[in-house]
């Protein structure tokens, strides 16, 4: 009787291997292709899951900000939940021309004394230097007394814009859109976008990040300080870095009183109190962008259903996760901190009105300077990097013009590290000469300070010693010594 030889299961058939092979039954080719079958169900319906459950925080998040985004309010959640998915391809206002300008307003709210008067008045600025490098980004405060005139007419405190444009929407189109032209007016920026909170926003929003951490410069008090039931307290704020709520953060920012303890410098005006507030903002992106807030999608809803109140905006929502994503990629030590001022930047000057009241005018007839730091605010940056070291030469018989024009240069973030007289020239220049030294290039303060000056050409010289009087200036190496000529004096005066 014929039997057939059963085989070892450990032994292989050929001809079996190239059956199953022709018929597709390789074992193990059959259980990994299941396994992959099933790995590709699975990471479906996890990112079903995911997705489901983002567009229900998406949801909640739009319910929970609908005040928020007053501009919005006739859209669908469904239809902002599908800008917010399909929002990559799309740019920013101003993106495609380079920069976007956002104009924030803090103001007291209801409850407060002067509801709306918006005591801080702050243009952040993002500048694109193409698709694939970093952004710049530049925060520029306007005081709340600059004397501005609306429909070449009336003269008005501009934090009182927003004030009169509510009161009088007969002749007004709004409040915002009556600061917003104001400010684009004296700055030369369209403004394309605004964010305006009241006091207990503000409060709200620090407290629903559970703080922030500040570094205070100089210890100072304030005996002054208003209450809610229009009274005065004294607060207190030390040296160094400082944890705050939003009560205290926001004492901190509105601060105007302040007698300096220790430190340089004083806490005592407007400017200060500007400077203290870009400080805060700062604080909070760095607080709302770190990884604790991130992952924590229902702290996010919480805080922005709190906040419904008490914001307003005209950025749709998925405009504002464009520039969450973009807030993360900025450095926060490279952010350019300004103020248009009297001191500092030397731009306005303090007066009286006929009223009596304390105000702040341009130094010229006009807002050109206004408009020249504002347009040109990136280019200090760039001025940091080169850091090139300038002297300034006194070429003229005015006493005291090179002392004039270097604090002047100072303030606009050039580097003077020496300042005094020309040497007895047979010629005296006619107009100011810029000239340059080494193989070093310098291109953007060299540039800035042609435009500055007027200068018609840019000389080099190998000999320091040939223009410069030794009696008045030191024996230092420079990069750029800029004699100035009698068309200086125009500089001066401003």
């Amino acid at each position: 009787m014929f039997t057939m030889k059963k085989l070892p299961t450990t032994e292989k058939s050929p001809k079996l291997d190239l059956l199953r092979n022709q018929e597709g039954l390789d074992v193990k080719s059959k259980k990994t292709k299941r396994g992959l079958v099933v790995f590709g169900k699975i990471a479906l319906v996890l990112f079903i899951v995911v997705a489901i459950l983002g567009a229900l925080f998406s949801y909640k998040l739009m319910t929970a900000s609908k005040n928020i985004f007053s501009e919005n309010e006739d859209e669908s959640i469904i239809q902002q939940i599908k800008k917010l998915v399909f929002s990559k391809d799309k740019y920013l206002a101003g993106e495609e021309e380079g920069r976007t300008n956002i104009l924030l307003l803090g103001m007291g709210g209801e409850g407060h004394q002067g509801a709306y008067l918006t005591d801080t008045i702050i243009v952040v600025s993002i500048k694109y230097n193409g698709q694939d490098t970093e952004k710049d980004v530049s925060m520029i405060s306007i005081p709340r007394d600059l004397y501005v005139k609306v429909d070449n007419q009336n003269y008005y405190r501009i934090n009182s814009l927003y004030t009169l444009g509510k009161v009088n929407q007969d002749e007004y189109e709004s409040g915002m859109t009556l600061i917003n032209d104001a400010i684009s007016n004296i700055t030369g920026l369209p403004i394309h976008y605004y964010v305006r909170a009241d006091f207990d926003g503000f409060k709200k929003v620090i407290d629903s990040l559970d703080g922030i951490e500040v570094y205070v410069d100089n210890s100072f008090y304030d005996a002054e300080y208003p209450t809610e039931n229009y009274g005065y307290q004294t607060v207190v704020f030390k040296k160094g870095t400082s944890q705050m709520d939003g009560d205290k953060a926001l004492k901190f920012a509105r601060s105007r009183h302040g007698v300096t303890l220790s430190g340089e410098g004083s806490e005592a005006s407007d400017f200060s109190r500007a400077k203290r507030q870009q400080k805060i903002l700062v604080a909070v992106r760095d607080k709302a962008l770190s990884l604790e807030t991130i992952i924590n999608p229902k702290k996010i809803s919480e805080g922005m259903e709190a906040l419904g109140d008490h914001i307003r905006t005209n950025l749709e929502p998925w405009e504002t996760m464009r520039l969450t994503e973009m807030a993360q990629e900025i450095n926060r030590d490279e952010i350019i901190n300004k103020v248009v001022d009297h001191g500092e930047s030397g731009l306005l000057y303090s007066t009286t009105a006929s009223s009596g009241a304390y105000v702040l005018l341009p130094k010229e007839d006009d807002y050109s300077a206004i408009k020249s730091f504002c347009q040109n605010i990136f280019d200090v940056k760039y001025l940091k990097r080169e850091d090139a070291r300038i002297e300034v030469l006194n070429g003229t018989s005015q006493s005291g013009l090179a002392q004039d024009i270097a604090d002047q240069l100072s303030a606009e973030d050039y580097n003077i590290v020496s300042i005094g007289n020309a040497t007895a020239l047979t010629d005296t220049p006619d107009t100011t000469i810029i000239y340059t030294f080494g193989e070093q290039t310098k291109e953007t303060t060299l540039k800035k300070l042609k435009e500055k000056f007027g200068a018609s050409k840019i000389e080099t010289l190998d000999d320091r010693s040939k223009i410069v009087d030794p009696k008045t200036t030191r024996d230092i190496t420079v990069d750029i010594i800029i004699l100035l000529g009698p068309d200086s004096n125009s500089l001066a005066k401003q």
